[in-house]
């Protein structure tokens, strides 16, 4: 592409291409625990190069918010403040309505960047609710339009888990808001059978009701089993993406723990969730929390051979290395 950028300095498509080869090799960059933030302060910059040479087009601030909002993404995952990255996303997606009120890809975009902003906000204390108020109305008016597009049904199911975990965890009640979440993610599925993200989000919002119910004394195992079934699912249709793995792992963790819990006997359900965090851990040795996942899945499985009567020492040793 800097050939084709060389050959083409005028031509706006020749540095949206250089730009979106970036932003794709960024990812990838990111994906091997490197840094990103240089390729996409490039896609940005080629963006705003094509954008002088066809300006007045909502097309190239949207296409900048998305490379944002992709930046801010990869900040999460990295365990850094994305909260700028995310103010900077929706400006530049509010400039694309500003100049089209009717570009649903910037209505999407803005709305799946309030619902990041909200959780960079979770991790610094503050409260995101006005975050995820204002992405569910964007991606409310985005269905509005469009009512059978997929992504846009697992953006706001994402939203929707998002804001039903956090006001779980603020113990209100949270069930109408991931019911919500798994409708959404439902629906997707219906329209895109083979769209993993919604098979992995519906998982996700499955444990999380399944987690709230069972904080409220509404223990509902059934949840917790098809939530294992939808990321086994998500795994078969992208079965190499660590994070699932993690949280396949996560998952069968929490029903081991329940079984623990009712006296049942857990060690196979320890072991699945220990095997899927050692594949995650396979696939990327850097995923910080699939080795906090997998310490605890060892200290508790220590704790149920234990009151079992056999030696935990073995477990408990793996454990702590796992903690560091």
């Amino acid at each position: 592409f800097d050939i084709v950028v060389k050959a083409a300095e005028e031509s706006p498509d020749a540095w949206e291409a250089r730009a979106a080869a970036k932003a794709n090799l960024a990812n990838a960059v990111a994906g091997r625990g490197e840094s990103a933030a240089e390729l996409l302060a490039g896609a940005i910059q080629d963006m705003a190069e094509a954008e002088k040479r066809a300006p007045g087009k909502a097309r190239w601030r949207w296409k900048i918010g998305a490379i944002l909002l992709n930046q801010a993404r990869l900040e999460m995952l990295q365990g850094q403040d994305a909260t700028a990255s995310c103010r900077t996303a929706i400006e530049a997606f509010n400039t694309a309505l500003s100049i089209d009120g009717g570009d649903m890809d910037a209505l999407e975009g803005r709305g799946e960047a309030h619902d990041v902003h909200g959780q960079a906000l979770r991790r610094k204390a503050i409260d995101p609710t006005p975050e995820y108020e204002l992405g569910d109305r964007d991606l409310t008016a985005s269905l509005a339009q469009q009512p059978s597009s997929s992504e846009a049904l697992v953006a706001r199911g994402e939203l929707r888990r998002h804001w039903g975990e956090h006001e779980s965890e603020m113990g209100r009640a949270a069930a109408a808001k991931l019911e919500g979440a798994i409708a959404d993610l439902t629906a997707a599925i219906g329209v895109d059978p083979l769209e993993s993200e919604a098979w992995r989000h519906r998982g996700m919002a499955r444990s999380a009701l399944a987690r709230h119910r069972e904080d409220r004394g509404e223990p509902t195992p059934e949840l917790s089993m098809q939530a294992e079934r939808d990321l086994t699912e998500a795994l078969r249709l992208e079965p190499m993406r660590a994070e699932t793995w993690s949280l396949r792992g996560e998952v069968r963790l929490e029903r081991a723990n329940s079984a623990h819990i009712r006296g049942a006997d857990a060690v196979a359900l320890f072991a699945l969730a220990i095997e899927d965090l050692d594949r995650a851990l396979t696939l990327d040795a850097q995923l910080e929390v699939a080795f906090s996942r997998r310490g605890l899945a060892r200290a508790n499985l220590g704790a149920h051979v234990g009151d079992g009567g056999k030696d935990p020492t073995a477990h408990y040793v793996e454990a702590v290395a796992d903690f560091g």
